[in-house]
């Protein structure tokens, strides 16, 4: 009987048809169950890299254009109410190629890259992919790379055709020529340099950081203007090459020769801290996140992955089918972002042989450990629910390409498999989700960067979240609606300890949302910080009470249990005086029965002997 009710239910499992929630309207439980949950985020407004370009523009005498304005965009920072968005300008089609080792390592060569400069109405104020350089780069150019020749005449043609010098300074054992050359800009031979296929960007108040990823560095550019030989422009003051380790190619070690463990220095994503310390995840790099000095030294790894665990059927495969699988490596970083401590929130590669997507974001302090607090019912990893080898449903975890982080430690992570933007509170507790993946302007499809992105409209400050969708060649603008601004209002009172006004603010999350489990915890955790305030231990006893049933409307066992033991510590302080009494008066009782019924058994068997006599 048993065997036949287990059967039906596994067939009964098998034969369940796969949910597909609505990614705009759903949460998860304490069960993790996906549950309605009321939008945080909403569409706004999407705009249009082509659309943006129609605006009457006047080009630079530093920009060349390309046959094509917008190839791939890459990267997104922010800047005060500036919008900076790089285009990588990564195109297949095409023919140089850098030379590494042997003809068949072939890289191909991509278009220069640009950067846009937005207002915050979305219009564009500059753009540029010339730049010049000081001196003391050139200098820095000429130790590492030791070329020969001097700078080359080419023409505006030539630079937006093909990157014409990373073959002269990648693959030989020494550099023809040097990594810039002399262009004609405002009637003026100037020596200028460009970047190709560059994949990062990070703007701080004073410099513009590139990671050129195809090129094998890091230009850092004075955010103002300089003038430079009669001509305005922008000015690489400093760069980061390859760092001095043996993970990495070094210049001139590869020339001619085909076996090479090490790879290419090709930086990618990009952040920098308010020390000026470089940090940058590299291309085909399991280490960790390298990190420079302000000087443009190289320092150390950081914050490396673990090493998954492979499936458990794994076991069955033969030895040479086991070596077929991919080398087990930890997963690589997909990108990465600073918060006001200087922490770096980064998000990781799922590994596919893996039974599990766990620790898909880290927090990373200054010792490189993972600090990310995952206190939620589910973890910071995206969806607990997804499909496995059901088509034509989206299977697998999700992959964040992007995150960033508010004032509040509120963060957000856009997911690149099923286009919806995750967003959790300092603790890891999963706030709301937002968007998905479809033909619309409201959808994400490839998402490349996502910002917090603060307005002000009149007296107040509207927070947007951007999402560079290059699938779409444009901004996803998303606004925070009723409901999510009052999650993060209330989380950022409870992160401020202005706690009766966060219970407050969580009163009204659970009115316009029932389901909304983490308004009843929010409740019940401000309650439990504010039980303490009471002088009456009767006030403190109700207190506790009201938090434990709000927990347990929440489902947070951690939580009701620290209200419990509160509680009872209360209940046994004040009624100390009278247990102890009352265990005094059980013990004598004890003592006196004792005694009464050996006296009672004693004399009992005294009669019974003197009846006999």
């Amino acid at each position: 009987m048993k065997k036949i009710i287990f059967l039906s239910l596994f067939i009964a499992i098998l034969l369940t048809p796969v949910c597909k929630v609505d990614a705009s309207s759903y949460n998860y439980d304490f069960f993790k169950n996906p549950v309605y949950s009321s939008e945080g985020l909403t569409h706004k407004d999407t705009m249009y890299f082509n659309n943006i370009m129609t605006e009457t523009f006047v080009d630079s005498p530093y920009y060349v254009g390309n046959d094509k304005e917008f190839v791939t965009l890459a990267d997104m920072s922010i800047s005060g109410d500036q919008i900076f968005v790089l285009d990588g300008a990564s195109s297949d089609n095409v023919d140089t190629v850098i030379k590494v080792g042997a003809a068949e390592n072939d890289t191909k060569i991509k278009k220069n890259s640009t950067i846009y400069i937005l207002n915050n109405d979305y219009t564009i104020q500059d753009r540029v992919n010339v730049f010049f350089m000081t001196d003391e780069v050139k200098t820095k150019f000429q130790k590492f790379y030791n070329y020969t020749t001097e700078p080359a005449d080419v023409t505006s043609e030539e630079v937006a055709a093909s990157n014409f010098y990373t073959s002269a300074i990648i693959g030989t054992s020494s550099a023809t020529r040097p990594p810039y050359f002399q262009m004609n800009i405002g009637g003026v031979a100037q020596t200028v340099t460009t970047f190709y296929s560059a994949d990062g960007m990070f703007v701080s108040d004073d410099y513009i950081y590139i990671a050129d990823t195809a090129n094998a560095r890091i230009c850092r550019i004075i955010k103002e203007k300089q003038n430079v030989n009669g001509v305005d422009g922008y000015v690489i003051d400093e760069v980061y090459l390859t760092p001095d380790d043996e993970v990495f190619i070094q210049f001139g070690d590869n020339a001619g020769n085909t076996d090479i463990d090490s790879t290419l220095f090709a930086p990618a994503k990009i952040i920098v801290d308010g020390d000026g310390r470089v940090y940058t995840i590299a291309n085909g790099t399991y280490q960790g996140i390298l990190e420079y000095n302000e000087d443009g030294e190289f320092n150390r790894f950081l914050g490396k992955n673990l090493v998954t665990k492979r499936s458990w059927w794994t076991f069955l495969l033969t030895q040479e089918q086991y070596d077929k699988l991919a080398l087990n490596l930890p997963s690589t970083f997909t990108n990465l972002t600073l918060d006001s401590r200087n922490l770096i929130y980064a998000t990781a590669q799922p590994d596919d042989s893996s039974t599990a997507a766990t620790e898909m974001i880290k927090l990373i302090n200054t010792s490189g450990s993972d600090v990310l607090k995952r206190n939620g019912y589910v973890t910071p990893d995206g969806d607990v629910n997804y499909t496995k080898y059901v088509k034509p449903a989206v299977e697998g975890p999700s992959t964040f390409t992007a995150i960033d982080v508010n004032e509040s430690r509120i963060y957000s992570a856009v997911d690149s498999r099923r286009g919806r933007i995750f967003t959790y509170d300092d603790e890891g507790n999963l706030l709301y989700i937002s968007g998905e993946k479809g033909s619309y302007s409201n959808n994400i499809n490839i998402p490349e960067a996502l910002k917090y992105f603060n307005v002000k409209r009149g007296d107040e400050t509207v927070q947007y979240v951007l999402v560079l969708d290059s699938g779409n060649d444009g901004i996803v603008i998303f606004e925070t609606t009723e409901f999510g601004k009052l999650v993060n209002q209330a989380t950022d009172l409870y992160l401020h300890n202005q706690i009766e006004e966060a219970e407050v603010t969580w009163l009204e999350v659970v009115k316009m949302n029932s389901n909304y489990e983490l308004g009843y915890v929010g409740i019940g955790k401000s309650l439990l910080r504010k039980a303490g305030d009471y002088s009456s231990t009767e006030e403190q006893l109700e207190v506790y009470k009201e938090a434990m049933d709000y927990f347990e409307l929440g489902h947070n066992a951690l939580y009701y249990s620290d209200a419990y033991k509160q509680y009872r510590n209360i209940l046994l302080k004040e009624n100390f005086s009278l247990m102890m009494t009352g265990g005094a008066i059980i013990v004598v009782g004890a003592v006196v029965l004792v005694i009464v019924k050996k006296n009672y058994k004693r004399n009992l068997e005294a009669s019974k002997r003197g009846g006999a006599e």
